[in-house]
């Protein structure tokens, strides 16, 4: 862990970023047998160091601690953490971490100037997948946006690739690490193709085959894009 932790301290002096955002198996759960917030603190520690915000999404290692650690537990000890903007979504849809973040310019902004979705893509206790009424709560929230303030350039992360990451990677036309094999969602939903059509999407982020960090262009002027792999937990360099 202390290695993992160096290597977020350095990417945080480095980078000075405004938010972090956590694409899910912040902790492999299967392997912890005590308190998995305790755990979890570890991980979001170089954060309050650095009084960095970050925001969270759900792997399918996360909640699988025997103490402390289903997904309830975690994201409510997550957003204990003033600096922590992780939310619990809507009730009576799949999933927890069904949310969104607007951007602000300044503090000063009326108006946002992106929008950060988040989907829970399930896995760990949970089935691998985005559900229909997911993605029918992203079209939703998405409309509403663009009626109130019009089309607002925006980015999606979740943890499970969809199907359609599938036999996307060209070497020609993408850029990154391929060094694991797409593991996408049990089903296919047409994810990517509803982010082409709401929203105003830019970029989709996942995390889960850790040996990946691509990016490849879709329809639509969409990017697909896996998220590195941070650290030395799990596997993936």
């Amino acid at each position: 862990m202390q290695n993992s932790t160096r290597v977020m301290e350095n990417v945080l002096k480095w980078e000075q970023p405004d938010v972090v955002i956590y694409t899910g198996d912040q902790i492999t759960g299967n392997n912890v047998n005590d308190n998995g917030t305790a755990y979890w603190g570890q991980v979001v520690e170089p954060c309050v160091q650095t009084d960095t915000q970050w925001a969270i999404v759900f792997g399918n290692h996360d909640d699988l601690s025997v103490s402390s650690g289903t997904r309830k537990e975690l994201l409510k000890f997550d957003t204990s953490y003033p600096l922590s903007l992780s939310k619990f979504g809507p009730d009576g849809i799949h999933g927890l971490t069904n949310y969104y973040l607007p951007l602000y310019n300044n503090c000063n902004a009326q108006n946002p100037s992106w929008i950060l979705y988040f989907l829970d893509s399930g896995g760990g206790t949970y089935p691998e997948l985005v559900y229909d009424d997911q993605i029918d709560w992203f079209k939703n929230v998405s409309s509403e946006i663009k009626h109130i303030y019009g089309s607002i350039p925006s980015l999606t992360f979740l943890h499970i690739p969809s199907t359609e990451y599938e036999n996307l990677y060209q070497q020609s036309l993408c850029f990154g690490m391929d060094d694991d094999d797409v593991s996408p969602q049990i089903n296919p939903n047409q994810l990517l193709t509803v982010l082409t059509a709401f929203g105003n999407t830019k970029a989709v982020f996942v995390g889960h085959d850790h040996g990946n960090d691509w990016c490849c262009p879709f329809a639509g002027g969409l990017m697909v894009c896996y998220g590195r792999h941070t650290g030395y937990g799990g596997y993936g360099e």
